[in-house]
């Protein structure tokens, strides 16, 4: 079964634990999408039954884009470690992880990027998780909280990220976002599905402060102080 930890378009959290307690008896694997959650969310793999988590640089983990990050149950591997898999050679976890227990990888990666997610964990490392987690939590309830009294509610009602805040825009979700980058060159994204036009997100994940928050605010009230938007 595949979840998702932090639903990006819509800010929701994914019911992991629920999830993983009616699949951990059961031949089945959990693969959880955590590319905007880990680093910035609770994720207690073993506890709630994860079996493959895949993750990415870009978001929490204050990197550029291009690593790709997974971690692997031991009932994951032995369906990896099977040999009635299909044929597979640059995506071969067997590969990557007989070069990792080298501190190696199996193919020319990207030390750049490397070195910079290593610093990035330093960071974390020096700040204390839990200090982390929390603090992704504070900010991104301050800007859901704070979006509320200016007009702009939570698109979910609960179960809400703290990586991303999704705003219901009623149908100004494309003119906020434009208002926003032409008057402050502030870029916050809008949907892609059929939200578009509707629910605009801000991300809360990362290298970021109250300042940071109270500065969207500002700017989004700015905004909608505008007749265009009456």
């Amino acid at each position: 079964m595949v979840a998702v930890h932090s639903e990006s378009s819509t800010a929701v959290a994914g019911p992991l634990a629920e999830i993983g307690a009616l699949l951990r008896n059961r031949q089945e694997l959990l693969l959880v999408d955590s590319v905007s959650g880990l680093g910035g969310m609770e994720m207690r793999m073993d506890e709630w039954g994860v079996d493959i988590m895949a993750s990415a640089s870009q978001k929490c983990l204050m990197c550029p884009p291009g690593l790709g990050v997974a971690a692997i149950s031991p009932k994951a591997w032995e369906v990896v470690r099977r040999g009635d898999r299909m044929p597979r050679y640059y995506w071969d976890l067997r590969r990557a992880m007989d070069s990792a227990e080298k501190t190696e990888t199996p193919f020319t990666t990207t030390v750049a990027l490397v070195t910079g997610l290593a610093e990035a964990l330093e960071m974390i490392h020096e700040e204390g998780l839990p200090r982390v987690l929390a603090r992704h939590e504070r900010l991104s309830r301050m800007l859901r909280e704070g979006c509320e009294t200016i007009g702009l509610p939570s698109f979910a009602q609960e179960n809400h990220s703290h990586t991303v805040v999704a705003l219901d825009a009623g149908d100004r979700g494309k003119e906020i976002v434009r208002a926003l980058y032409e008057r402050f060159g502030t870029v916050i994204a809008g949907s892609r599905n059929k939200l578009s036009g509707r629910v605009i997100r801000i991300g809360t994940m990362g290298c970021v402060t109250e300042e940071d928050i109270q500065t969207d605010l500002e700017q989004l009230k700015a905004c909608l102080a505008n007749p265009a938007f009456a």
